[in-house]
């Protein structure tokens, strides 16, 4: 009886954090401050809020793990994520032998109300170019699967979907981009090799 109760309490305690999630993303700018849902209307946007799952992580925890395949896009809502890339590294010996170490490179810090991920949803073959672990105790994030984004965009008017549409024309030229930034790296640093994350 105690068992079962204490188990209601954390379950009605979990549904309380991830309604209060959902609040702050609403009253925040929200996801019409990210690239991707810029154009949405406030009722659309909280049609995707409404269909996000809300997860939390423990300090230094993963969030997610470079070279697994990549199905949902996350935003950070509170605490911070660090963005780290293994780099295959070519280094000389003291006596001039040459050889190759995988190392682990911090790229870059994603705060609250950033995302990371995008790729997920553009690309049915993406697998993550880095790993994210959480940077704080409670790290909350907004996840959004692959699959209930293209039930969004198969569900919504047509004009909706031309926004969607257009937003994810936008991440894929910002993909490239990034895609571009890293061969001029690989082509200025021979002995590292980068990904995109």
């Amino acid at each position: 009886d105690r068992m079962i109760r204490e188990a209601r309490e954390r379950e009605e305690e979990l549904s309380r954090r991830q309604n209060g999630a959902r609040e702050m993303l609403r009253n925040s700018p929200g996801l019409r401050g990210l690239e991707l849902f810029r154009t949405l209307s406030k009722s659309e946007e909280a049609r995707v809020i409404q269909m996000m799952e809300i997860r939390y992580y423990e300090k230094d925890e993963e969030i997610l793990r470079q070279g697994e395949a990549a199905d949902e896009l996350f935003v950070i809502l509170l605490g911070s994520s660090r963005l780290q890339q293994k780099l295959t590294v070519t280094k000389t010996s003291p006596k001039g032998e040459i050889y190759e170490v995988e190392e682990s490179v911090e790229i870059g810090i994603i705060k609250s109300l950033q995302y990371m991920g995008e790729q997920a949803l553009l690309d049915d073959s993406a697998t993550r170019g880095a790993t994210a672990v959480a940077r704080e105790q409670n790290t909350c994030a907004a996840v959004l699967h692959r699959d209930i984004f293209k039930q969004l965009i198969e569900t919504s008017d047509y004009e909706t979907t031309q926004k969607y549409l257009s937003a994810i024309a936008s991440l894929r030229e910002r993909s490239r981009r990034y895609q571009d930034r890293d061969a001029a790296r690989r082509n200025d640093e021979p002995h590292c090799q980068f990904q995109h994350f």
